[in-house]
């Protein structure tokens, strides 16, 4: 019988017949097919022309034609361990590849069914991929793309073959600027992620990953999402092979040390250089003892006996990094090996707007090139915040069309920005830098807004990147950073502090780094200008970006601070607006920042963010008739950074604080589930302040009714019933505070007033104590309130603890109207 396709089968592309599918992915689709002249059986790699032609748009040269040559050459690629191109064409709208049909594997397979590999196999698949490199490169080809998925394990040989010669270049760059979303950066070298030119070492760096990989069975450079994966890949130094897997002779560590070096110049020159270590590896590895077999079970690879050190010449680990010792030093140290993705696409990014010919088109494809800075930018540009008429943004162009260019340009920035700084340490001060940045940038923009000035997200980028430096040094500064704070904490000024260590002041380093990364326009007009904030001569602008950084520096002291009450002095005189009329726009830029903090993906920052409050009387305690009144817009952590008192004690416990906010601020991605954020805060109340009893109770759909939800101290376990408390008949703390907006500080001493108000069912229940209640609605409409007590301790309480109490409560308010949205 003819193996042969039979000459019914009428489905063709050009001069092949479709057998059948093979897969499909974004570019197209590829078949297995049968070329009748030659009566071979061939793969198709079909490839959308549109894709290519849309290219014309981005490059002087034209994509497609590009693709031609890149095919051609590879059609003169003839290898043992190379997929051979046998020919290229078009039709109609599909440009396709036909190639050599191989049965195999994927070497992406083993790595996904967890298949281990003994280090003679793992050596053995290395060489033949080393010289199928070393012969395309003589041939003046870099593949570009070397990965497990391009190389193939032939069933029953071990022989390897590389795919995808000829297209890798498209799929990877090309394509991706016309809007395709890249794959995986963990296997390209950092040359090629930052845009650089490449060679041929960075195949070999790529190679040196799957290396790694069929040694350890990991992947050397990791992360949560495909920026930090970069992120890795250009500052991490990847893990020693042998402390992963303990089979492997120590000679692994220094061969996969030079392999992934940073820098193209110290890696090994040439494919040869590199295979040829391997090769004197691997004779030494069939000289020593015969490897144990592998069984499906085993977790390691498999011990080999290697009698002596293997003295490889070229194999020396990386020299240990030395710290930057100049401001030129630091400047070089953050911009090569912390935050070089950040540095690089802002640069693009601002030169991209340096033609107004193409700046929209060169923009889109900067941006695209980048998956993860794209869905950030889609997920605030379709927010309320950032887009008001709710116009639906599918795709960055049709951004840049509603928001404007201008918006677009701004937004990356912030987005690229705060991206960089939240992968790095995110230690409290980081979060500190990060949360007074983000809510600055929030105040600067509304005020702009007052002003009428046509593009507000540009003040608000300027007053986000304000402290740029300052938020770079506490991400990456490490030792330094450390040395800095032990001399602030020995009470040397901040200033001296960062002198003394580094030889010049982070604020030197916010304007080296601005140059440096030629950030320009309004950031650079207001970095500069911090050494006079108020100078006469500074546009509207910039006066208002630099009076926003002092206005949210001066809020932990209350908004009726001197300091709070010049700023708003300040800002009425810039936006002719009064004074008292701004006190409501600052509280509600505070809460607004907590939202734009976790549509930045940054909501372990949000419990950062001072919440402005009218600072209560200056007794620790209120006066035995006084009932202390928060309102809601005016919550705070004020206090909330000193010494927590000792334990067993009234007062805060700043780290049990911080780890409620935290877990409350990881949900605020509009998908918590509500009991539990009612729950958390609770916990909180309970553990943060020292509260004896604690008690979160419902209205009843009917609204007549209080019902107890969730309690702690209130003996429930010993009940039979819930508590309920009459909120229609009757005037008691509950509905008192109901008809507060805030928190109340209710203290039933001498005050009659106050003493109706604890009702005898409220008594049964409760007693007669002072606490706090604070009610919480949904949209507007109170759905219930906190109330909290230390009545079976008789322990006063304190202002310190009404803030954080406020703080918790809106902290949950904030949550579950997201959950709602």
């Amino acid at each position: 019988m003819s193996s042969h396709p039979s000459s019914s089968d009428t489905r063709t592309l050009g001069k092949y017949k479709i057998i059948r599918e093979l897969g499909r992915g974004a570019m197209g689709v590829v078949y297995e097919g049968f070329d009748p002249l030659l009566e071979r059986y061939v793969a198709l790699k079909t490839i959308r022309k549109d894709l290519l032609d849309a290219g014309t748009v981005y490059e002087n040269d034209n994509i497609l034609q590009r693709f031609r040559r890149e095919a051609q050459a590879a059609a003169r690629l003839h290898h043992p361990c190379i997929v051979t191109v046998y020919d290229y064409a078009e039709e109609g709208d599909t440009v396709y590849i036909a190639m050599e049909l191989v049965h195999g594997k994927e070497l992406k397979d083993y790595f996904a069914q967890k298949h281990r590999f003994e280090i003679k196999t793992a050596l053995e698949i290395m060489l033949q991929l080393l010289d199928g490199l070393a012969y395309s490169h003589q041939n003046n080809i870099v593949h570009r793309d070397i990965k497990p998925a391009n190389i193939i394990l032939i069933d029953g040989t071990g022989q390897v073959k590389i795919a995808d010669f000829g297209i890798a270049r498209i799929d990877t760059s090309e394509l991706t600027q016309a809007g395709e979303v890249m794959g995986t950066p963990t296997y390209m070298s950092p040359e090629q992620l930052l845009g650089k030119h490449v060679d041929g070492r960075a195949d070999l760096f790529s190679a040196g990953v799957v290396l790694f990989e069929l040694l350890t069975g990991e992947k050397p450079f990791t992360g949560s999402n495909i920026t930090a994966v970069m992120h890795s890949v250009l500052t991490a130094d990847p893990p020693v092979p042998s402390q992963r897997n303990h089979q492997l002779p120590p000679e692994c560590d220094a061969i996969i040390a030079k392999a992934l070096c940073k820098d193209a110049g110290e890696r090994y020159q040439s494919a040869d250089e590199f295979k040829a270590v391997l090769k004197t590896l691997l004779d030494r590895v069939n000289a020593s003892a015969p490897p144990r077999p592998v069984t499906p079970d085993s977790h390691a690879l498999p011990t080999h006996a290697v009698t002596e050190p293997l003295l490889l010449e070229h194999t020396l680990l990386p020299k240990q990094q030395n710290f930057p010792d100049t401001l030129e030093d630091w400047v070089e140290y953050l911009t090569q090996q912390e935050m070089p993705i950040f540095s690089h696409t802002a640069r693009r990014i601002n030169q991209a707007m340096s033609n107004p010919a193409t700046n929209a088109i060169e923009l889109g494809r900067i941006i695209q090139q980048d998956p993860t800075l794209t869905a950030k930018l889609l997920k605030l540009g379709n927010s309320v915040y950032y887009n008001p008429s709710r116009q639906k943004l599918p795709n960055v162009n049709r951004a840049i069309i509603i928001l404007g260019i201008k918006n677009i340009h701004n937004l990356a920035l912030a987005c690229s920005y705060v991206e960089s700084v939240i992968t790095g340490n995110s230690v409290e001060q980081v979060n500190r830098q990060i949360a007074h940045s983000l809510h600055a940038a929030v105040q600067s923009k509304s005020f702009a807004t007052l002003v009428d000035d046509p593009f507000p997200e540009e003040v608000f980028v300027a007053s986000l990147m304000n402290n740029f430096g300052r938020v770079a040094f506490w991400c990456y500064g490490k030792d330094a950073c450390i040395q800095i704070r032990r001399l602030m904490d020995a009470g040397m000024e901040a200033e001296a502090a960062e002198r003394k260590v580094l030889g010049f002041t982070l604020d030197e380093l916010n304007v080296a780094l601005c140059k440096a990364w030629q950030l320009g326009g309004l950031i650079q007009e207001c970095i500069e200008a911090a050494d006079d904030p108020l100078d006469d001569t500074l546009s509207k602008r910039v006066k208002l970006v630099n009076i926003s950084q002092e206005l949210v520096r001066e809020l932990a002291n209350g908004l009726d601070s001197p300091g709070a009450q010049e700023c708003l002095k300040q800002v009425a005189e810039l936006t002719h607006k009064k004074a008292n009329a701004l006190l409501s726009i600052v509280m509600d830029n505070a809460e607004q920042a907590v939202h734009v903090a976790s549509q930045f993906g940054a909501s372990a920052v949000a419990p950062y963010i001072v919440k402005p409050a009218m600072m209560l009387p200056p007794a620790e305690v209120a006066p035995p008739d006084a009932t202390v009144k928060v309102s809601s817009a005016r919550l705070s952590a004020l206090g909330a950074f000193q010494t927590p008192m000792p334990p067993g004690k009234s007062g805060v416990d700043q780290a049990e604080r911080i780890k409620i906010l935290q877990d409350i601020s990881g949900m605020l991605d509009g998908q918590a589930n509500i009991n539990t954020v009612f729950e958390k805060v609770v916990e909180g109340i309970q553990k943060a302040i020292a509260m004896d009893r604690v008690l979160f109770a419902l209205i009843s759909p009917n609204r007549t009714v209080l019902r107890e939800k969730i309690s702690n101290g209130l003996n429930a376990e010993l009940r039979n019933h819930v508590l309920e408390f009459d909120i229609s008949a009757e005037k008691n703390i509950f509905t008192y505070a109901l008809s507060q907006s805030g928190a109340s500080w209710i203290i039933p001493r001498d005050d009659p007033a106050m003493l109706r108000l604890f009702t005898p069912l409220v008594r049964k229940h409760l007693g007669q104590n002072e606490c706090f209640v604070m009610p919480i609605a949904i949209h507007n409409k109170f759905i219930g309130l906190f109330y909290c007590d230390r009545a079976i301790r008789r322990i006063p309480l304190e202002r310190q603890s009404l803030n954080v109490f406020a703080e918790f409560v809106q902290q949950a308010n904030i949550c579950i109207n997201l959950s709602k949205k």
